[in-house]
């Protein structure tokens, strides 16, 4: 997995699907790519320096499929932080193949306190 920030503020998330993430129709399995999209709830914000983000538990995300992702090559999950309050983060984003738009998702995460008093 390679993770960046592009040049719009976005962080980026590349990962390529092997044959283990496969679905009976031989492509990309969806809950593979709703396994990323959590992920990308917590890298993302970390990439762009939101506070506590990796403190952080899933509160929703919601996912939207719109075409199949083909395994071996690689795709892009991009989100971005839409809002940062004191306790929550708020984002959405896309899944792109080859610049085509496989999946759009939003999510909210909630900032938890740590045992040495933070957030």
């Amino acid at each position: 997995m390679r993770l960046r920030v592009d040049d719009r503020g976005r962080a980026l998330m590349r990962v390529v699907p092997q044959s283990r993430h496969r679905n009976v129709n031989g492509l990309v399995h969806g809950g593979f790519l709703m396994g990323l999209v959590d992920q990308s709830l917590f890298y993302g914000p970390a990439l762009l320096s939101a506070s506590a983000a990796v403190n952080s538990v899933t509160l929703e995300a919601g996912t939207q499929f719109l075409a199949p992702v083909e395994i071996g090559r690689p795709v892009d999950v991009i989100v971005e932080v839409m809002r940062e309050t004191g306790r929550m983060i708020f984002m959405r984003g896309t899944i792109e193949q080859d610049g085509a738009l496989a999946a759009t998702f939003s999510g909210i995460t909630r900032k938890v306190r740590t045992a040495g008093g933070g957030q």
